[in-house]
């Protein structure tokens, strides 16, 4: 049994309708593929491209505007590309003062739950 969370449900319901699977294949797929070697290369050119973009984003003018708290726009959006970035590989999680939640975004097991 996988638990998704509620909001994704009916994104997942769709897509295994459009593509005339049960959610169970579906699940299956989606394990084999996270956990082969191949899907190494996927996550490493995703994360390839979010860096090219943070670091487009740093070094554009209209990113340096900096508010009160003294970060500056660029910073703000590279902070959330990187919980992003790291939500999706689940690999390398970096904890900075503003990035201390949870990037996984996976409901914990009713019996996980504390």
């Amino acid at each position: 049994m996988v638990y998704v969370l509620k909001d994704d449900f009916p994104e997942i319901e769709a897509y295994a309708k459009k593509h005339k699977i049960n959610l169970s294949q579906l699940g299956r797929e989606a394990l084999k593929i996270r956990i082969s070697p191949e899907s190494d290369q996927y996550l490493n050119g995703l994360n390839d491209g979010l860096d090219v973009g943070m670091n487009a984003i740093r070094e554009s003018n209209w990113a340096q505007m900096v508010f009160p708290s003294g970060r500056t726009f660029a910073d703000l959006i590279c902070d959330e590309l990187e919980r992003k970035k790291y939500g999706l590989s689940g690999k390398g999680k970096r904890k900075t003062k503003d990035t201390e939640r949870d990037s996984e975004g996976v409901s914990p097991a009713p019996d996980e739950e504390g």
